[in-house]
């Protein structure tokens, strides 16, 4: 039960390197319009604005790491609750 956010090179990289990594991963998050309702690697990619309706215990953050802290600030307005664990 673990969703990633963006489609970053590190990610794509690690379903490639880390077999195990991909099997874990439900759903990918992207800001990216022009991929929602895509597959990278055989998993959907969806709006963020979705991520509430997944149950999910962990997101990984799949970005250059000048955007990571962006990207946790826009995650953490959906996860108020702590619903689930950020990964960086």
């Amino acid at each position: 039960k673990i969703a990633m956010y963006g489609t970053g090179t590190i990610g794509i990289y690690c379903f490639g390197e880390l077999s195990d990594f991909k099997k874990n991963i439900n759903v990918i998050f992207d800001d990216n319009s022009s991929l929602w309702g895509t597959e990278k690697q055989g998993i959907l990619v969806r709006p963020l604005n979705d991520i509430l309706n997944y149950d999910i215990e962990g997101l990984v953050i799949s970005a250059n790491p000048c955007y990571q802290r962006q990207m946790i600030e826009k995650v953490s307005e959906f996860n108020q609750e702590k619903r689930f664990k950020i990964y960086e």
